[in-house]
């Protein structure tokens, strides 16, 4: 054998190795792709449907968030109270509790592509299905938590009309649905009031409570009679 033909035998080894490395990292990352987006790709429920999916629905403002550690499988939930501002499908508690995937205790944080994410005085048009164990979740995760946002007090255009479609396919609240009143949830947030509203959950004749200290006052025996 020549050293011609055995230079031409090592480089076509060669590049046989460097094209399987390159297929198989090409079908690596192509099947991690296809994992990916199937694990997190969601087409989006027509307005109709998600009402018919759903077992209940209404329009709430954030007053509470918590995060635990669910004892059946290990995993980090985050658990968020809303006040019911209104009722557009079921039976609801005044604050209810909506629980989704992720959330942080101490140091260690989880996170789900496809969770809501809360925040307080937050207004929000919320779906919800119930779970194997009862608990409340979103229909369609992220979708079936539509984030409400006001500007002297109005909905731009498109949520108003995304609202007033919802209020139309449930009649104005009065379709039946789940009753949930028993997945109360709880405030760390003082706007709880129920009263009217200048701003989502913020009350226009909302007052602190008294919390019983002395309050000095000045008065000068000069003037008095």
């Amino acid at each position: 054998m020549t050293v011609q033909t055995k230079f031409v035998l090592a480089t076509a080894l060669v590049q046989m190795k460097t094209t399987y490395r390159l297929a198989m990292l090409l079908a690596s990352a192509f099947a991690l792709i296809t994992q990916s987006t199937f694990a997190s790709s969601i087409i989006p429920l027509s307005t109709a449907e998600h009402v018919t999916a759903s077992a209940a629905i209404f329009r709430g403002v954030v007053v509470g968030q918590e995060c635990y550690r669910d004892a059946a499988d290990g995993l980090i939930y985050t658990r968020t109270s809303l006040r019911v501002v209104e009722g557009l499908k079921g039976t609801f508690p005044r604050i209810v509790a909506v629980v989704h995937r992720g959330g942080a205790i101490g140091e260690e944080r989880e996170f789900q592509g496809n969770s809501p994410l809360f925040a307080q005085t937050e207004e929000r048009l919320v779906f919800v299905v119930r779970r194997a164990d009862g608990k409340l979740t979103g229909t369609q995760g992220s979708f079936s938590a539509m984030k409400l946002t006001r500007t002297n007090g109005s909905l731009t255009p498109e949520q108003e009309t995304l609202l007033n479609e919802v209020r139309a396919l449930t009649s104005n609240g009065t379709a039946a649905g789940d009753d949930v009143t028993d997945q109360t949830g709880f405030a760390t947030s003082s706007l709880i009031t129920g009263l009217l509203e200048d701003n989502p959950g913020i009350s226009s004749r909302f007052m602190q409570c008294d919390r019983g200290e002395p309050i000095p006052v000045l008065i000068d025996a000069a003037t008095l009679p």
